[in-house]
């Protein structure tokens, strides 16, 4: 049985899969290498402080200890730029735009937020509570949507003023 079709399309169809299989059985491949620490450490510097940034934007929380995870510096609920302002259209303001941010002082204890400014009255939050009680919406970091919490209307009344 003859095909009407070239031998050259056939062979070039027939390289793009064996190409594209390939190319997807390195990803897979890489993907699921175990990463391989090294066997003897060299020490490259020495940390003086570390300090993590929970609200983009806003003030540093200093720390005696921190956990390293693929995500960044945790410790408990304390994350770094997990935290961020956004605008009435849901994208992210930073301190470029508003540097009145750079004002605001973050502190957190277990799982409460306290906001400070100097000109403004201390505002507490309960991060487990807005997690809890929330539905996570979309807001634009960069032009991509990305999952996150409103922390109601008291705290968008705050960062207002």
């Amino acid at each position: 049985m003859s095909s009407n079709v070239p031998y050259y399309v056939t062979a070039t169809v027939t390289a793009a899969g064996v190409l594209g299989s390939v190319y997807c059985a390195y990803r897979l491949y890489r993907q699921e290498k175990p990463v391989k620490l090294p066997e003897k450490w060299e020490q490259v510097g020495v940390l003086t402080e570390i300090n993590v940034y929970p609200i983009k934007s806003c003030g540093r929380i200093m720390l005696e200890t921190v956990e390293c995870t693929n995500m960044g510096l945790r410790d408990g609920w304390l994350r770094d730029r997990v935290l961020m302002v956004v605008d009435d259209k849901d994208n992210f303001i930073t301190a470029r735009g508003f540097p009145e941010l750079l004002a605001v002082q973050p502190t957190i204890r277990n799982s409460v937020l306290t906001l400070e400014h100097p000109n403004m009255e201390k505002l507490n939050v309960n991060l487990a509570e807005v997690v809890a009680l929330q539905k996570p919406k979309k807001a634009i970091v960069w032009g991509d949507p990305v999952p996150v919490y409103d922390c109601g209307w008291e705290v968008s009344e705050w960062f207002s003023r």
